[in-house]
């Protein structure tokens, strides 16, 4: 294995750490769900939507490994395949191994959070199907945080490109 494959396999284990956490708790609560198990809510925290257990379990494991397909895509990307300010510094040879660095740490952190985000939502899902009450307002809390840190995160990726130290 190689030292550029060693440096990044912190980011995945955690994110596969949290994976299998996520997946445990779909299989954990399967049995006692409902069969069919609300979906969408309103601003009150009342379900409006809803969809079989099996598709609604179905959904939560899939998005749980997205944040890892996101990162490994990242990773496979071709370098020179980035749009990046000062894409003509970053490019050279003797750059890449930096860019690269940086590009991989702020997607870990943006799948890191997205990892957490859909790990408490699923959890709040199952909840709220297996008491019939409302879906609590952290929920919602939870999802504005994220909405808010995205183009924060956005904001320092492409800022730290504009850097040619």
């Amino acid at each position: 294995m190689k030292k550029d494959e060693n440096r990044y396999a912190p980011y995945f284990m955690t994110l596969g750490i949290l994976f299998a956490l996520s997946v445990s708790q779909l299989i954990y609560y399967y049995p006692a769900l409902p069969d069919i198990m609300a979906q969408k809510y309103n601003f009150d925290g009342m379900p409006y939507k809803f969809a079989s257990k099996n598709i609604a379990i179905g959904l939560m494991a899939v998005l749980a490994v997205l944040p890892i397909a996101i990162l490994a895509m990242v990773y496979k990307l071709p370098l020179k395949a980035n749009n990046i300010p000062n894409k003509d510094y970053w490019m050279r040879t003797e750059n890449q191994p930096r860019f690269k660095k940086k590009l991989m740490k702020a997607m870990f952190q943006l799948c890191l959070a997205m990892s957490v985000m859909l790990m408490f939502i699923s959890y709040a899902m199952i909840q709220q199907n297996l008491t019939g009450e409302t879906m609590s307002s952290n929920v919602l809390i939870v999802t504005i945080g994220f909405s808010v840190f995205v183009p924060v995160w956005m904001i320092f990726l492409f800022s730290s490109f504009k850097k040619t130290d």
